[in-house]
């Protein structure tokens, strides 16, 4: 069977989670959360960028695929607020990194309201095409589906999908469920999964 989507076995605690979404205050919240980019499928979630690319001048052809997959012609990233001011955050990703190998590029704390869902979609162009894609959940519980293969995911989950294959989620749970979410490129992880 094609492996579509994996939750990782060595993650970090609850609490450790549970310490890196406190890390976020109120202000925070606040200030920092947006829309997520207008992207139809998410239209019921919201971010807070973490890691986010740089914007810079495209050509006409790259601006076509940038309005069909935002952001997959941007290759600089920059970091964000949070990230300087989320020591949970910046610890886990480095964790992240000495365990699983590999650098880390875009990340985002994603907030999908209870009750509702990511629609189907598919995740292209020239960014995405050498980067994996992980989700901690930080709180709540989700149905996550790729092509038909379905998991359910709740607090204290570190998992990885292919976002390259047509995906879509849903709030199964009793609030927001919060995400930290992001990419790496060159991991190792499948070479660790082999070793548990």
């Amino acid at each position: 069977m094609t492996l579509l989507q994996y939750k990782l076995k060595n993650k970090p605690s609850i609490n450790a989670c549970k310490e890196l979404l406190d890390s976020i205050t109120e202000e925070d919240w606040k200030n920092y959360l947006s829309p997520n980019g207008g992207i139809p499928a998410q239209q019921h979630t919201s971010r807070i960028k973490v890691i986010h690319y740089k914007s810079h001048p495209l050509s006409i052809e790259e601006e076509k695929r940038h309005q069909f997959w935002p952001g997959s012609e941007y290759f600089k990233e920059e970091h964000h607020p949070i990230y300087n001011s989320s020591r949970p955050i910046r610890e886990f990703l480095q964790w992240f990194e000495r365990t699983y190998g590999g650098t880390i590029h875009r990340v985002s704390v994603v907030r999908l309201l209870q009750g509702k869902s990511v629609y189907e979609h598919i995740d292209d162009g020239a960014y995405y095409k050498n980067k994996d894609r992980f989700h901690l959940v930080l709180q709540g519980s989700y149905l996550y589906t790729v092509e038909e293969q379905n998991e359910v995911y709740k607090t204290g989950d570190l998992f990885w999908f292919d976002n390259k294959k047509y995906h879509r989620s849903t709030n199964i749970g009793d609030c927001a469920r919060i995400s930290l979410i992001f990419d790496a490129s060159n991991s190792e992880w499948r070479e660790a999964v082999r070793k548990e």
